[in-house]
């Protein structure tokens, strides 16, 4: 589910935004630019989601999720991006989009279970096994996060990311030999 990949480009003060454009054939209740619109109004955007209509929707909860993290609004993405887990529970994506909102939130363990939910729903999902590694690394797991970057990387061998994240961590860990030794035979 690349819906979230999608790229709004509208111009806000000169620069170019890069939010999460809801500009699909099939999800023309999202109309282009209204995103960057609601954003210079200080409108709120849930109003031009018409989130009321479509209240069992994943999508659009998984949209504004996105926008209200954007907008610093993170209680409501939390709220928005549960809503999505909970409307669709199968949704690797949306477990992963949940991450976002718990790190914000702080929250490193409830990330860090919502990501191991997202990859057990899809094994092969080497961004958030790589992500699971970033969160790893920061409640000092390093281990952990090694075995995650190297698993991301034996995935996807051009995962250019899971290689800086796994190069940060071997520059700034002083590894034991048998750390070292399991990371070379992954």
């Amino acid at each position: 589910d690349d819906t979230m990949e999608v790229l709004l480009n509208c111009e806000r003060s000169g620069e170019k935004s890069s939010q999460a454009e809801a500009v699909l054939p099939d999800r023309n209740l999202i109309k282009p630019n209204y995103y960057c619109k609601a954003r210079q109004f200080g409108m709120d955007y849930s109003k031009l989601l018409n989130i009321e209509i479509l209240p069992n929707d994943n999508f659009s909860w998984k949209i504004l999720a996105a926008v209200f993290n954007e907008t610093g609004r993170t209680s409501e993405a939390l709220d928005a991006n549960q809503t999505a887990v909970a409307l669709s529970p199968q949704d690797a994506k949306a477990h992963s989009n949940l991450v976002i909102t718990l790190q914000d939130l702080g929250r490193l363990n409830d990330a860090e279970a919502s990501y191991t939910r997202a990859i057990a729903l899809k094994p092969d999902y080497a961004e958030a096994i790589n992500n699971l590694g970033n969160t790893l690394r920061a409640l000092g797991r390093i281990d952990e996060a090694v075995a995650n970057f190297a698993r991301a990387i034996a995935l996807k061998p051009d995962f250019a990311e899971a290689y800086v994240n796994l190069g940060i961590v071997i520059k700034n860990v002083k590894f034991n030999s048998s750390n070292l030794v399991t990371f070379v035979h992954t």
